[in-house]
């Protein structure tokens, strides 16, 4: 894990181009490792606002943004030389700013990127210690308080989290939530599938309308099973600033992926024996838990078919809702999901067809047999 850390991509934009830049970049030469995230570098001319960059993190083309304000450097040397007013009126806070989104793989978040960039700030400030502190000490102004503490606290930095993300149950959210979701509609597919069977159902009746059936129940029973999953999430979600407005969204993608899951796993027991599916459901359940788990950017390449999961799209889903809309990925979760949806239910069509006829056909072969046995008893 650790050799694959300098995957995370990180944007870093010299909009101040004075010594604080110049000590940021320092001191990322001196980190610079597989194990820290990888950071490019830009100046004004290519992202010249905080708005900007901060779109950048939003699109996904970076895990965070890390950039020196405007203009910082010559109020830090003010600062210091002059004292007084100016020195009270610097804020070693704003010297960098750093964007970046917890709520996008919690526990990676926390681990790689926050604590990486609190790293890398400190650096910053020990790399202008040994670059300015020769200069500065000799133009403080003498006997002045307030420029004492700002040559002894130059940089700082502020925060912009668009998503605190520090509840416990965060880790689950991408791991024992998926594996969960798809058992549930496992039991909900096979429970009544073999009472229908051994009522007779999908023999006596057309298979048209056991299939209405089946995707009522299909829907119904993912309608009610996002609504317990998103109970779930809000139940715990402590100090977590999500809405109503979420809750219904987060409900509305739940139920989308486990009909999802229904769809599959229903079609796939009418073809397949029944000693096949768990074979059939550990294999499910691990291609998508697999895909949720981790970052790709921490993982081999080949982990990356991933990407065709209905559970990593649900969560790449369900991540841009929670963010309030910051993670740019409905462009791309939602049409492979619906695209999931649509196949499934033509697959589901198909395969309940053949299993009815079969069972019809099984049956018709079975009762000269039955009647046989019966004038011999007889």
């Amino acid at each position: 894990m650790s050799g694959r850390i300098h995957n995370f991509k990180i944007l870093a934009v010299n909009l101040d181009d004075g010594v604080v830049a110049q000590s940021m970049e320092a001191a990322y030469q001196q980190l610079k490792s597989p194990g820290f995230p990888t950071l490019y570098f830009f100046n004004s001319t290519t992202f010249n606002s905080p708005a900007e960059i901060d779109q950048e993190v939003v699109n996904g083309n970076y895990w965070a943004a890390i950039y020196t304000n405007a203009n910082i450097s010559n109020q830090l040397t003010d600062a210091i030389s002059s004292g007084g007013s100016v020195a009270r009126s610097y804020n070693s806070s704003k010297a960098i700013t750093y964007t970046w989104n917890e709520v996008r793989y919690p526990a990676f978040s926390d681990q790689i990127i926050n604590s990486n960039l609190n790293i890398l700030i400190s650096a910053t400030r020990l790399v202008f210690n040994q670059i300015y502190g020769p200069t500065a000490a000799k133009t403080i102004k003498q006997g002045d308080n307030d420029a004492l503490q700002v040559f002894l606290n130059p940089i700082g930095s502020t925060v912009n989290n668009f998503q605190s993300t520090t509840q416990g149950p965060r880790l689950f959210f991408n791991t024992v939530s998926v594996a969960m979701m798809i058992l549930q509609q496992f039991f909900l597919v096979l429970g009544p599938n073999m009472m229908l069977m051994a009522m007779g159902v999908y023999k006596q009746y057309s298979w048209q309308r056991t299939l209405l059936i089946r995707m009522v129940f299909a829907a119904l029973s993912s309608f009610f099973n996002g609504l317990i999953v998103s109970g779930y999430y809000w139940a715990f979600r402590e100090s977590w600033a999500v809405n109503g407005n979420q809750f219904v969204l987060t409900w509305m993608t739940v139920w989308l992926v486990t009909a999802i899951y229904h769809l599959f796993l229903y079609g796939t027991t009418c073809l397949v024996p029944l000693p096949a599916m768990p074979l059939i459901l550990i294999t499910f359940v691990f291609l998508n838990i697999t895909s949720t788990v981790s970052p790709f950017d921490a993982n081999p390449g080949f982990y990356r078919v991933g990407y065709a999961t209905p559970a990593y799209q649900a969560y790449a889903t369900l991540v841009d809702i929670w963010s309030g809309g910051r993670v740019n990925a409905l462009y791309r979760s939602l049409p492979i999901l619906f695209s999931w949806l649509i196949l499934l239910t033509a697959f589901v069509v198909f395969a309940h067809r053949f299993m009815c006829l079969k069972l019809k056909k099984a049956s018709i072969h079975a009762a000269p047999v039955d009647k046989t046995l019966e004038d011999e008893q007889a």
